[in-house]
């Protein structure tokens, strides 16, 4: 008789979702200099996730620039949130945000790390 085994399941602290959720939210703190709470990273999420530009409480959405086929650079202005505008990059595959980036950025001012085959060295 075979023994069967149980698959461990991965726990939500194991997921990638939550090691870019915990990232952002320290991002947030360093750049624009206030705590980033788990339930407004969600609301975020949700009005990237839904597309959408005007949302009725008064947050607008606009599209920067695209990265790759996975991520996009957004813009939210939510001033209830921030009195600057907050650039994220938000994970299309996730629905989450990986990164916030720097106030003032803009798709002129974003560096791309290209790795062009040489070695630093």
């Amino acid at each position: 008789m075979k023994k069967k085994f149980k698959k461990n399941k991965p726990k939500k602290t194991d997921s990638k979702e939550f090691a870019q959720e915990i990232h952002s939210r320290k991002r947030y703190a360093e750049r624009y200099g206030a705590e980033l709470s788990h339930e407004t990273y969600l609301m975020l999420c949700h009005y990237l996730k839904k597309g959408l530009s005007d949302y009725p409480d008064g947050t607008i959405v606009t599209h920067v620039i695209k990265q790759s086929n996975r991520t996009t650079v957004k813009n939210i202005r939510a001033r209830h949130i921030c009195s600057e505008d907050i650039i994220a990059i938000y994970d299309k595959l996730r629905g989450t945000i990986c990164t916030f980036l720097p106030p003032g950025c803009d798709e002129n001012t974003i560096q791309w790390n290209i790795f062009d085959g040489e070695e630093d060295g």
